[in-house]
């Protein structure tokens, strides 16, 4: 059996702080829409979930203090995560300078920090070989400070320091990031080819059937059950 390995470079992080599965993590915006009559509807919608729960969730293991003034930063932690690790020894915090991806936008995210903030952690994963680890923001996060930047893993490059660069959106200020804040969500996925073809909805037999099924469950109780409607496309 295949299987993704996360390992990390400072012994007890594994317990006080590990990479969780995403479903485990309570976005707190989801308890409020609960509570809300009128809104907690969204709380069953699959396309919502199925993303916010797909793969794992990076969090920061320490408190991180950042302040950014006059086009530069500076950062401050509790611990030493360099002198910690036992391998792969990484600041808590780094960056790529304007040469990276701003001095090439022609729209650079408004009020957003000129270089690239990257936030190292004390991970390191192992893909298995034909499957991409992608890096995402962690999708409906209610956190609007900072956007996590796309990228890939894969068995290609051996080891793969989990290491998350982020748009910050501020370009002057003075930031607490708390320990335990999701900063990135990592989903598998199967490397292959996969072949795609365009068809007219209204001429395709297929679309047709599919469209007609769809409708029928969709709308045939008063309530709609999401996973009855799963159960029967899995058949």
């Amino acid at each position: 059996m295949k299987e993704l390995l996360f390992y990390t470079t400072i012994k007890g992080i594994e317990k006080t702080m590990p990479i969780i599965a995403s479903k485990e993590y309570k976005h707190s915006w989801i308890k409020k829409a609960i509570d809300n009559e009128l809104s907690k509807n969204v709380t069953r919608c699959p396309g919502i979930f199925k993303i916010k729960n797909e793969g794992w969730l990076i969090r920061t293991w320490q408190d991180i203090n950042l302040s950014i003034k006059d086009s530069e930063y500076k950062w401050q932690t509790p611990l030493n995560q360099k002198t910690l690790s036992t391998h792969f020894e990484f600041d808590q915090i780094g960056h790529h300078d304007e040469i990276f991806l701003y001095n090439h936008f022609d729209n650079w995210p408004k009020n957003t920090f000129s270089k690239i903030i990257k936030i190292n952690t004390p991970w390191v994963v192992d893909v298995p070989k034909g499957y991409l680890l992608h890096q995402i923001h962690p999708a409906y996060l209610d956190e609007n400070r900072f956007t996590a930047v796309p990228g890939t893993y894969t068995s290609e490059t051996g080891l793969n320091c989990l290491n998350v660069p982020v748009f910050w959106h501020a370009t002057e200020g003075e930031f607490l990031i708390k320990a335990g804040t999701p900063i990135a969500q990592l989903i598998l996925t199967k490397k292959e080819d996969i072949n795609y073809s365009i068809e007219v909805a209204s001429e395709s037999k297929r679309f047709l059937i599919k469209e007609r099924l769809t409708n029928l469950l969709l709308n045939m109780s008063f309530k709609r059950i999401y996973k009855n409607i799963k159960d029967f496309w899995n058949k």
